[in-house]
């Protein structure tokens, strides 16, 4: 089972993007992003692409495991 986590794009260049926390991430080339799109990231490596929405409800529900 893999854990992703969800991470703000802020730039995007040939074939990786900068998420937030300045990391560079692999992208696939099919994957049309814009920036403030959200990745599902594990291992340096965009697995998915997340709403806007859907990326902060997964974050909060993050926070709040690691809160209690």
């Amino acid at each position: 089972m893999c854990f992703t986590i969800p991470l703000k794009v802020i730039k995007i260049g040939a074939g990786f993007a900068v998420v937030e926390g300045n990391k560079k991430i692999k992208i696939e080339k099919l994957m049309h992003l814009k920036i403030g799109d959200f990745l599902q990231v594990n291992g340096g490596l965009a697995v998915g692409k997340l709403s806007i929405r859907e990326g902060l409800r997964i974050r909060k529900i993050i926070n709040d495991i690691y809160k209690n």
